[in-house]
């Protein structure tokens, strides 16, 4: 089994626990697929990806708090 294999196996199992579905799983794996590799963006670029994750970071996190409370 490659890494990438083990990669994407073991985020479609972080994704099934936090309750999407195989669906929804497959929706993403698509869009990461048409989304260019960071190397080849220009810098505006790279840095609205970079905010873009970071603010679905600080929702996901967010989210399990307002569910653990």
């Amino acid at each position: 089994m490659s890494p990438t294999t083990t990669r994407h196996r073991t985020a479609e199992a972080i994704l099934e626990d936090a309750g999407f579905t195989p669906a929804q799983i497959a929706r993403l794996r698509a869009l990461r697929e048409i989304y260019p590799l960071p190397e080849f963006l220009e810098t505006g670029q790279i840095r609205r990806l970079a905010f873009l994750k970071w603010e679905l970071r600080q929702r996901a996190t967010t989210t399990v708090d307002q569910t653990v409370s």
